[in-house]
């Protein structure tokens, strides 16, 4: 019985602990555009599917003015997202959801 309630207090520790360590990285990974834009040109899995979620949930969430094609992939996001960066070099320390919608309205723009 005292080893199963250690058992259930540590199991509890533990995921408490991974799951304030998960948030925090989440937060801090994408505060600036230079953050993202790492990620995207980055060549690991984990890399890139951070970029593609960022971007898709962004998407997702609907911005005014931007009438993305429903067929639009995530390599898509990430090119025209990677192409806007390169063209705005002086917004790399603004915040990330800016950048991501200014490339959004430039990219997708309502006619």
């Amino acid at each position: 019985m005292l080893k199963k309630l250690f058992l259930t207090i540590a199991t509890t520790i533990i995921c408490i602990f991974l799951q304030l360590a998960t948030h925090k990285n989440a937060e801090a990974t994408f505060k600036l555009c230079i953050d993202l834009v790492e990620k995207c040109n980055s060549h690991s899995t984990y890399g890139l599917g951070l970029c593609f979620g960022y971007l898709e949930g962004i998407a997702d969430k609907g911005i005014d003015g931007v009438c993305m094609p429903e067929d639009t992939i995530s390599n898509q996001l990430k090119v025209h997202f990677l192409k806007w960066s390169a063209k705005n070099p002086k917004t790399t320390l603004l915040k990330a959801p800016f950048c991501v919608t200014e490339a959004m309205l430039e990219s997708f723009p309502c006619k």
